[in-house]
């Protein structure tokens, strides 16, 4: 049901985006267009207005996704290896009276 949430979003700011960018290649194929601002319209809808708004829509959703699913974006998957410490600690449980080991 969240991811179903989460399309619904994404496609929502896609449908915004797309108006947006009909509205705006129609004006200026109005302004700056010649006689056939019919096809300049349809072949900017196709080529740029389309694309552009699917992949806007995708970015634009993302973070309400992540919130969706759980994820933070802050979270990291750093693993400490070896002898690495976590931060702030000083002593390790090897020493008898505490300190950096000695």
């Amino acid at each position: 049901m969240k991811r179903f949430l989460g399309k619904c979003i994404e496609y929502a700011f896609v449908g915004v985006l797309f108006v947006g960018f009909y509205f705006g290649i129609s004006f200026l194929t109005e302004t700056y267009g010649g006689s056939n601002n019919q096809i300049l319209i349809l072949f900017g809808m196709a080529f740029i207005a389309f694309p552009l708004s699917l992949f806007g829509g995708y970015m634009l959703a993302r973070p309400i996704q992540h919130r969706l699913h759980g994820k933070s974006s802050t979270e990291t998957a750093h693993v400490l290896r070896g002898n690495e410490k976590p931060h702030g600690v000083t002593e390790d449980r090897n020493s008898p009276y505490g300190g950096n080991g000695g």
